[in-house]
């Protein structure tokens, strides 16, 4: 079981790669990075939500990362597909990988309907179609192949001849059946947030396997994501993620994501308590069939610190 913590870039570069550097100190397998604008509480022009951007750019972040950085494995978890065509996505993560010296993964999604059409400019009208057409366009790139895709929603010419560099493996943010398919069929697994033991169990591996197999494609990667927090006060932990990922809450794929686990809030799935909590957690995720954790810190700086020093301790069986 791959225990990984996700990480962010505000703060400016200094502190990014410290933050990083302790990550890997830790011990823990992977260094997740998402790509996610901020949002302003009031709406404007028109009565539509100003999005602003308060990160590093994912890929261009790991990258470096990886040359910082000489054993942790890197991934984005995950990078909206809308703002770059998969031709540009491919030389970009290929880029990556021979930064990261093999120890690249490229998780990407979606993202949703307010972003990208309020935000980007693109419709949202297939979201399922335009991520297994992406992909179809994606994968042969990233194999260094000629890429001529022509489908509905995305179009691709070109080839690459980028040498000594390792196969970007591809994940796929997915949480409804629909795309759960895409990512066996069409990627080497998903990327979850918010869905527990239980769904994990019920839903996600059966539809991810299922799909994979019936394409002929090997056992999957599912990266379960969550808020983790090590704490004694786990009602404090409780309350501060609920604020914390609230407007996750609020959205509709969000929303029917926790319905679907029979639960209301994000706490009521995350990974809060003391370490025998923590483990038993981790531990139900890795019975249900879960390959990787990529835990989202939850609590104050040094709370934060201390729940990436015993995930560490996990991952490596330290």
């Amino acid at each position: 079981m791959r225990v990984g913590i996700a990480i962010h870039g505000t703060g400016g570069m200094d502190a990014f790669l410290d933050r990083a550097r302790f990550i890997e100190r830790a011990g823990a397998s992977t260094i997740w990075m998402a790509q996610s604008p901020g949002q302003r509480p009031r709406p404007v022009l028109r009565r539509r939500v100003h999005y602003e951007l308060f990160d590093f750019d994912a890929l261009v972040a790991l990258a470096i990362l990886g040359r910082e950085l000489p054993h942790i494995e890197m991934g984005t978890a995950v990078l909206p597909i809308y703002p770059r065509h998969p031709l540009a996505m491919a030389r970009e993560a290929l880029t990556a990988q021979a930064a990261c010296d093999g120890r690249f993964v490229l998780g990407v999604g979606v993202s949703h309907k307010l972003i990208v059409e309020n935000m980007f400019g693109y419709t949202y009208d297939h979201p399922v179609l335009q991520m297994r057409e992406y992909l179809m366009a994606l994968e042969p790139a990233l194999r260094e192949q000629r890429v001529e895709y022509r489908g509905a929603t995305v179009r691709a010419w070109g080839s690459f001849a980028i040498s000594d560099v390792a196969r970007v493996p591809v994940l796929v943010g997915a949480l409804g059946p629909r795309m759960l398919n895409v990512a066996g069929s069409c990627a080497d697994g998903a990327i979850t947030f918010l869905a527990g033991p239980a769904l994990t169990e019920e839903s996600v591996v059966p539809a991810v396997s299922k799909a994979a197999a019936d394409a002929g494609r090997p056992s999957p990667r599912i990266v379960a994501g969550l808020p983790v927090g090590l704490s004694n006060d786990r009602d404090a932990l409780c309350a501060l993620t609920d604020r914390v990922f609230r407007n996750y809450a609020q959205q509709p794929v969000y929303r029917a994501i926790l319905e679907r686990g029979g639960v209301e809030r994000p706490s009521d799935v995350a990974l809060l308590g003391d370490e025998e909590t923590l483990v038993n957690g981790i531990r139900r995720l890795a019975g249900a069939g879960a390959t990787d954790v990529c835990a989202l810190l939850v609590g104050d700086e040094a709370g934060c610190r201390r729940t990436a020093e015993f995930l560490g301790r996990f991952a490596s069986g330290r």
